[in-house]
């Protein structure tokens, strides 16, 4: 109840209250818990998974253990490593104290990866847009203790009474055909206790190898070192024999490549965070209809690179993409010599055909004529 004179504060401000708690913190260092479900009649948790923060609003700087990529932000530097994917880091020098905007164009991993509530609410200045993916989301508040934001997904925030800051935040996000996903973070103070010391390890400094390649923008980091530095262009491998494989489907099912000599085989390693990717997509799934008009023997796969599969669903679901896709430990990448994505290869009987690394406006026109030129077999 307001005290007379006073209006009762709306759900909008009590967001305000907790970007606030967390901006007014000094330096807070935590471990987020997240679990990931599916719902197609009942909820199912698929997986779980943790990321560790140090956050100071005072320096300010941001230290954040993600299992996809290692980032340290000191106010005026980013640094991002992620070893499974680059022996090279990504050093970017960023306009003092960055906006959340300025972060995530530095880094866009932190704007499309899993939903992570508690860095829109502190860093972002419309936190409830971030989290909610909608320029004009609602803000609810159900009791004294909870927010709930909905827009493009809906965001349920528990406030603790005594910080003032999220202490659990479920998003839900509905699919297609009634399908729906869902994430629970939970948030614990990792400054002190029994986490302190596991937290502390995975917070330490970046180190960046003697030998490893350094990009100063996203996208080089992305497509991997330059050709003088990596272990062989990829076009190296057309030509040579498709290794053989066999990798789950994101349904449940298993594909083994060389029971596909047949047919022309496209494979496109792809990630979620990957914004070249992002675009080839809708390109690669257009060449896919493309090739089933055309009574072609052609059979394409999106295979993802290291993604939990709850979040590869929610991609494809929200880009309504249905490509087959394959979810991929980094073996398969390894054999196929993937050191920058999208990397997509041609395969015909049992061949490398072609290779292409990156997105270009030609990418599904490429594909056309790579396949042609494959059924058309070698030229006399």
């Amino acid at each position: 109840m307001a005290a007379p004179g006073f209006a009762e504060p709306t759900a909008a401000d009590r967001l305000d209250t907790v970007q606030a708690a967390y901006r007014d913190s000094g330096e807070l260092t935590y471990l987020a818990e997240v679990e990931l479900a599916s719902k197609d009649g009942r909820w199912e948790t698929i997986n779980a998974t943790t990321y560790a923060v140090r956050w100071n609003p005072d320096a300010p700087s941001l230290r954040l253990d993600h299992p996809s990529f290692d980032l340290a932000w000191d106010g005026q530097e980013l640094i991002a490593v992620s070893p499974e994917l680059h022996d090279q880091a990504l050093v970017v020098e960023t306009p003092a104290d960055a906006t959340w905007a300025e972060l995530t164009e530095a880094f866009p991993p932190l704007a499309t990866m899993l939903p992570m509530p508690d860095l829109a609410i502190a860093l972002a200045a419309d936190p409830a847009a971030v989290i909610a993916s909608s320029t004009a989301p609602t803000v609810e508040a159900p009791s004294d203790t909870e927010l709930l934001i909905v827009g493009d997904h809906s965001v349920k925030l528990t406030v603790s009474a005594e910080t003032g800051r999220v202490t659990a935040a479920t998003t839900e996000v509905s699919g297609p055909s009634g399908a729906a996903f869902r994430a629970t973070h939970t948030f614990r103070d990792a400054a002190s206790g029994e986490a302190a010391q596991a937290v502390a390890d995975r917070l330490a400094d970046i180190e960046i190898a003697a030998d490893d390649a350094v990009a100063t923008n996203f996208e080089d980091w992305l497509n991997g070192p330059p050709p003088a530095q990596a272990a062989r262009p990829a076009n190296a491998l057309e030509g040579a024999p498709a290794p053989d494989f066999t990798l789950a489907t994101l349904d449940g099912d298993s594909v083994k490549l060389s029971d596909l000599a047949a047919s022309v085989v496209v494979l496109d390693f792809w990630a979620t965070w990957c914004p070249p990717c992002v675009a080839a997509l809708p390109e690669l799934q257009a060449y896919a209809e493309w090739a089933e008009a055309q009574g072609l023997p052609v059979e394409v796969f999106a295979v993802n690179l290291r993604e939990n599969e709850q979040a590869v669903r929610n991609f494809l679901n929200q880009h309504n993409l249905s490509l087959t896709t394959l979810m991929d430990d980094g073996r398969v990448a390894e054999l196929y010599g993937v050191t920058g994505i999208p990397q997509t290869v041609i395969i015909h009987d049992n061949t490398i055909a072609k290779v292409h690394v990156g997105f270009s406006p030609d990418y599904q026109d490429k594909l056309k004529s790579d396949t042609q030129a494959a059924l058309a077999g070698p030229a006399n």
